[in-house]
């Protein structure tokens, strides 16, 4: 992707391939927001009155449906989090579907980090001079847009 600019070769910025990422990501997922709930959300969201309210905390975790079979039992934390989530955004999906598409960029993110920090270790660096970012970008763009990631946003 870089550009040919007479002899030379200008890399795209690290921000610029961020911001590339982020809305690759966005526009593979902008269809999900018109969507409605499905499965297992119908229990463990739509029907589930514990999510309705922060207090007490006890209820926001989920503590009540634990050996109950939905997706919250015996997961506090994502159970506080539909909690946060329905506080604000109300019972609507498309809330749950932007925090999903919010926190699958934000992995994509961290995903082209990691790899391109990996590549520019001392020990890469000589084999990946210049490709780095690339790499890691391709990469990351893979995995985000991957349809097998469609479940989890």
């Amino acid at each position: 992707m870089p550009e040919a600019h007479g002899n030379r070769t200008l890399p795209l910025r690290p921000w610029v391939l961020r911001g590339l990422l982020v809305l690759v990501t966005a526009a593979a997922f902008a269809n999900s927001f018109p969507g409605a709930f499905l499965y297992d959300d119908l229990k463990s969201i739509r029907d589930n009155p514990y999510i309705t309210r922060l207090s007490p905390l006890t209820d926001a975790m989920s503590i009540p449906l634990w050996n109950s079979a939905a997706t919250v039992d015996s997961r506090p934390l994502l159970s506080l989090t539909f909690a946060l989530n329905h506080a604000a955004f109300g019972p609507d999906p498309w809330g749950y579907h932007l925090v999903n598409l919010l926190i699958h960029a934000g992995s994509a993110l961290l995903l082209f980090a990691l790899i391109r920090h990996t590549l520019r270790l001392p020990q890469f660096r000589s084999r990946f001079a210049g490709r780095a970012d690339l790499l890691a970008f391709a990469t990351a763009l893979l995995w985000a847009v991957h349809p097998v990631q469609t479940e989890s946003v």
